[in-house]
């Protein structure tokens, strides 16, 4: 019935929620909740265990007011007075969904028949069909997304492909009528394949797929905020500071003109309280924003037809590429110079060599949250002193040649070797050409932990 009522308000104007994580109305969310609801129910009437029992309530309980919760927004955040006007039974919709999840309805109950009724009052919020029609009905494109997700990524994982892949990747699979939808002609037939996308291609790795781009995307418009946000929890493991109160409400229109994204947000993060959040994420979600609702790439934005920006640039002031994706940032080309510069001014480690930190571009902080990651150069003829730490460390040999010696074992490296330095074992580092090591070890989790230590030069 929602849905319906939703199809006959395709084109409206409304007005949405701020996109930072206050509460927002996810479409499947209410009908998510609403599910689990009705499977605690039917926990806790086949179980005999007390306390089992009363831990159920207690769920159903708070996963009733969770229903109730994103209706309200929906309710309150999504439709303008115009909409109730023109579609009285709004109300009366809202009203009986809410009573069913309410003291009156499974909150107050244990019948499943009354989990029911409330599901069947909440119908999952499509994209609008006017505005995507490839998003839903006989040609819902959803299913078609997911199983390419799944094929690339099992792609990436199965083959011999180094794990930024999943950003970087120049490829995909695709049948035709997904193809199709992303503006690709030569896939022909229902049957996935792989596709080479061409250097031309905005769709690289994850950050391309229309199951990404979709789920973190409103049913009627981009959210640059929830694709930063996803970027920053998903992939990098630092999820975004939670949002003030009273954030407020995206305006549609800039000077009585309809506004792009960017201008509305521009405008939202004036505020010092928003900006906080929106500085860091916003400049990753524009770099998405050609791609709109369900993933399609667009160089026109549909409100002002106006080309879409999705520039932006780091904290770190480096620009924002697809090409490269918004996090994969430090590549081996851009960063063997700053070792030869580090080199050249005598800038070299007694143990560690000429030796750089890759850091995170977005808060300066690690690669992850629980790994760091290092390169360095050493000069033909380098012989290090000797270091430890407590952190287990991985060593691969990029370049040149050279021996590390653990305690009394020595062990010899070229290119592509690997080797491993126990934790709070005493190392050195020998190159008998100029070489290059990469390392990451799990020093940031040690760190947090307030339990890393080193020892440099330690005797024998």
């Amino acid at each position: 019935m929602l849905r319906r009522l939703l199809d006959a308000l395709a084109g409206t104007e409304v007005s949405a929620h701020c996109d930072l994580p206050c509460g927002v109305y996810d479409p499947a969310q209410a009908k998510i909740e609403a599910q689990s609801v009705k499977a605690t129910i039917e926990k806790f009437l086949a179980s005999d265990d007390e306390t089992f029992k009363a831990r159920a309530i207690a769920i159903k309980e708070e996963r009733s007011d969770l229903v109730k919760h994103h209706l309200w927004v929906l309710w309150t955040d999504y439709f303008k007075p115009p909409h109730f006007e023109k579609y009285p039974q709004l109300h009366q919709l809202f009203n009986e969904a809410t009573k069913l999840a309410g003291a009156g309805g499974t909150k107050g109950t244990n019948d499943v028949a009354v989990a029911d009724q409330l599901l069947g009052k909440i119908d999952e919020i499509e994209p609008d069909e006017r505005l995507f029609p490839n998003a839903s009905g006989t040609l819902d494109a959803r299913p078609l997304m997911k199983r390419e997700l799944e094929l690339f990524i099992d792609s990436v994982l199965r083959s011999d492909q180094p794990l930024n892949a999943l950003l970087t990747a120049d490829y995909t699979y695709l049948n035709e009528p997904l193809a199709m939808l992303y503006g690709i002609t030569s896939v022909k037939g229902g049957q996935f394949r792989r596709v080479a996308l061409g250097a031309d291609t905005k769709r690289y790795g994850l950050m391309g797929k229309g199951a990404v781009l979709m789920a973190t995307a409103y049913p009627n418009r981009t959210a640059p905020v929830l694709r930063g946000a996803w970027i920053l929890e998903r992939v990098l493991g630092t999820p975004p500071a939670q949002p003030p109160p009273n954030v407020g409400i995206l305006k549609d229109e800039v000077r009585g003109k309809p506004a792009s994204m960017r201008e509305r947000f521009e405008i939202h993060s004036r505020n010092p309280s928003c900006f906080a959040c929106h500085g860091v994420m916003d400049p990753l979600g524009f770099a998405l924003e050609n791609f709109d609702t369900v993933g399609q790439f667009r160089e026109r934005d549909t409100d002002t037809g106006g080309r879409v920006d999705s520039s932006g640039v780091l904290p770190d002031g480096a620009p924002i590429e697809l090409k490269r994706s918004p996090v994969i940032n430090y590549t081996y080309a851009r960063t063997r110079p700053i070792l030869d510069r580090l080199m050249k001014a005598g800038d070299i480690d007694k143990s560690h060599g000429a030796r750089v930190r890759y850091a995170n571009p977005i808060n300066g902080g690690p690669v992850l949250p629980t790994m760091g990651a290092h390169l360095a150069l050493f000069p033909k003829g380098f012989k290090g002193e000797k270091y430890r730490a407590t952190d287990g460390t991985i060593f691969v040999c990029t370049e040149g040649q050279g021996t590390t010696k653990v305690e009394d074992q020595v062990l010899e490296w070229g290119p592509n070797d690997v080797f491993v330095v126990p934790p709070w074992k005493r190392y050195s580092h020998q190159a008998t050409k100029e070489s290059v090591l990469f390392s990451i070890s799990d020093q940031p989790a040690q760190v947090a932990l307030g339990i890393w230590r080193e020892d440099k030069h330690p005797g024998v």
